[in-house]
């Protein structure tokens, strides 16, 4: 079961809108929150909840006392963290009252694409939420971003060597998208964008065939060359194991037969012909 226990993000990266969609940070009572999943436990019998807050971890007097709140509970949950300002203690906290994975929105391994992004975060912060999660019991599930204005193919194999160091247990990687309301959107010019597709049906970050879509040009890769650089980053990517409670999910899809691979590399041409049209 999904639940809000706040609103908004206080951080400003590039490639986010919530600073126009949420001015601050509106978060609801512990005991509300408490409340709600005792009412849902007791009603349904659901035991494991999915946390969708932008970054669940951001109070940390609030983030407390919802713990202590949720332990006699005796439920499981993931939720958002926020590399930077946790700490290992945050996160021994968040396994004894049930966090059994937490997500982080790594974006890059790339230190000179993370400050381009404004994510107000270090490579080394990165890779200690990472080590912390695993070292107290907590699955790790990392977002990536790729074709960030400024990625080149150095900066690929930068987020390939983190992602090798830290071996999150879990992954999930999308195409940057330039979406209006955005830093990016608003300023191209100031991240070396010389052009941004404005076909919004195109605006989606990975699709059915696990690739994910161009809507920029840049001065530093073309749209040609970064799909070829994606197409390969995924292909090698997708031969890591999965761990974590989603790894049997992954298992039976194998079974099924279905390559990945062959699908990936089906979406390069049509791709690339599909933007020479716009």
């Amino acid at each position: 079961m999904t639940i809000l226990t706040s609103r908004g993000c206080p951080f400003r990266c590039s490639f986010c809108g919530l600073d126009k969609t949420h001015k601050v940070v509106k978060q609801r009572s512990p005991k509300a929150v408490a409340k709600e999943i005792e009412e849902l436990k007791e009603k349904y019998g659901i035991r494991k909840y999915n946390f969708q807050d932008d970054i669940f971890t951001i109070n940390k007097k609030r983030l407390y006392e919802m713990l202590e709140l949720f332990k006699p509970l005796d439920i499981g949950f993931r939720a958002f963290g926020r590399a930077g300002i946790n700490t290992k203690e945050d996160y021994v906290q968040l396994k004894e009252a049930g966090c059994d994975m937490l997500v982080w929105g790594i974006e890059s391994g790339s230190q000179r694409i993370l400050d381009r992004m404004n994510k107000k975060a270090t490579i080394q912060d990165n890779k200690n939420v990472i080590k912390w999660a695993k070292e107290v019991g907590i699955t790790s599930r990392t977002f990536f971003i790729l074709g960030f204005p400024g990625e080149t193919e150095e900066t690929i194999e930068e987020t390939k060597a983190f992602i090798e160091e830290t071996n999150p247990d879990q992954f999930f990687i999308s195409n940057f998208v330039p979406y209006p309301g955005t830093d990016v959107w608003n300023n191209p010019k100031k991240y070396g964008v010389t052009k941004i597709y404005a076909d919004f049906e195109n605006y989606y970050q990975v699709d059915k065939t696990y690739s994910g879509s161009v809507n920029i040009e840049t001065e530093f890769l073309t749209p040609e060359k970064f799909k070829e650089l994606e197409i390969n980053f995924r292909e090698w990517i997708i031969k890591r194991k999965w761990g974590g409670p989603l790894l049997k999910s992954e298992e039976e899809i194998k079974k099924k037969g279905i390559n990945k691979l062959k699908i990936i590399k089906s979406t390069l041409e049509k791709e690339i012909i599909l933007k020479k049209k716009i």
